[in-house]
């Protein structure tokens, strides 16, 4: 096992209402290593930090994005790795190289070959030994790449980076473009995502034959027990995420809008990014049908956990019009609360029809979100009860972040 750990993260550990998964990984990685550096990039005043475990140090570093970089980033056009990327979008992604491909390459380069030449100065002030360090990028962005360029310049360093969703999908963005996921394949040791369907896509695009590309999941840790629901004839729906066109929380309110005699509330915990435009229509439909429902707003990990705890949801409904693997669910199946989702992204992966919950259609109508409500609600008490055993199972097994972290540190002691 290495003796250092050089952890490049994103808002962690600066942000207390973000960063829950690298605050899981840092906690079970630390107490094998003897110095454990975190870089973070999204310093938020406003925010209490994490709390890092002992003998982790905490360091912040943003890339300078402003139109002098842009202009020295330039430079790299006359580079080795520049050309190969160029050959890699015409021969394997085939597609064009436009404006907007070479804008983003350039400029992502350019933030890499900085990020890695701060971790440079870090090793020397620290003493470190590029034999004895594995650089951990969380996130397959401008920071995996740096890993990618320190691995390349020094091949005895180990480095891996983990993948998530907007990571990994070329679709997502402007021009369908991504940088250098075939440079960094090449040099880091391991691609880690966190899905089957994300790694499958990224083995597909690439066309990769390295065997680098591995699914190791993450996941939530609970301490609550699982609990059973109390029968007070009122149905309790709970959904978690920010408010925003994808999440397409109006179909949520048209089909709780739609289950006529049923006595239901529900409860939303997120941020608002759509100025109000949801809670009106919250009060529009639901109000005058005299359905309870409040909107929570942003909560930290452990007060998501306390709400549901002391609540005790019977469903959880995601609408999303896109996802990765959603935390939210595996937070809600880790109570046992069975969840109801479009099949879109890795969801299907841990909601499986009719066993821990429903799956709709990628673009489902309100009128198809009321029918799967009423169809949990109509199953006999006994059904239910398994539904909820079978969610907790599901978590526990699959998506339990203590179970999941023992794995990946076995998979990573060689290295």
């Amino acid at each position: 096992m290495r003796k250092n750990l050089v952890f490049l993260s994103e808002r962690y550990p600066f942000q207390n209402l973000g960063g829950l998964w690298e605050a899981n990984e840092v906690n079970n990685l630390a107490p094998l290593f003897d110095k454990v550096f975190v870089i973070g990039a999204t310093a938020e005043q406003k925010l209490p930090p994490h709390v890092l475990p002992p003998g982790a140090e905490p360091s912040f570093w943003e890339p300078d994005r402003g139109w002098r970089q842009k202009l020295w980033s330039l430079r790299l056009i006359f580079t080795r790795i520049f050309f190969a990327e160029l050959s890699f979008i015409r021969s394997t992604l085939k597609q064009k190289i436009n404006y907007h491909a070479l804008a983003v390459l350039l400029t992502e380069l350019n933030a890499a070959l900085a990020l890695s030449r701060h971790i440079e100065r870090m090793m020397q002030k620290n003493g470190l030994e590029e034999n004895d360090t594995l650089l951990y990028s969380f996130w397959n962005d401008y920071r995996a790449i740096a890993c990618a360029l320190l691995k390349k310049k020094h091949p005895e360093y180990a480095a891996i980076s983990r993948s998530h969703g907007g990571d990994v999908f070329f679709e997502l963005h402007a021009g369908n473009y991504l940088p250098l996921k075939h440079f960094m394949l090449g040099q880091l040791n391991f691609l880690f995502t966190i899905a089957d369907f994300s790694r499958d896509y990224l083995i597909k695009k690439l066309k990769d034959t390295t065997g680098k590309i591995i699914t190791k999941k993450l996941g939530v840790a609970n301490q609550y027990p699982l609990e059973k629901n109390p029968n007070t004839g009122i149905l309790k729906v709970a959904s978690c995420s920010q408010i925003d066109h994808n999440k397409r929380l109006n179909l949520i309110i048209g089909g709780i809008k739609r289950l006529g005699e049923i006595q239901v509330e529900w409860f939303h915990i997120g941020e608002d990014e759509l100025d109000g435009q949801l809670m009106n229509l919250a009060a529009q439909e639901l109000g005058p049908a005299g359905i309870h429902y409040e909107f929570l707003g942003m909560m930290p990990n452990e007060k998501v956990f306390e709400f549901y705890h002391q609540t005790k949801p019977d469903l959880f409904i995601n609408a999303s019009k896109s996802e990765g693997l959603p935390v939210s669910v595996m937070e809600a199946m880790s109570f046992g609360i069975p969840v109801i989702a479009t099949a879109v992204g890795g969801t299907p992966e841990i909601v499986k029809d009719g066993y821990n919950g429903f799956l709709l259609y990628q673009d489902p109508t309100a009128e198809e979100i009321a029918e799967a409500i009423k169809k949990y609600y109509f199953l006999p008490e006994s059904e239910k009860n398994i539904m909820r055993e079978n969610a907790y199972k599901t978590w526990d097994e699959e998506y339990n972040a203590e179970k999941n972290s023992a794995g990946f540190v076995d998979f990573i002691s060689g290295l």
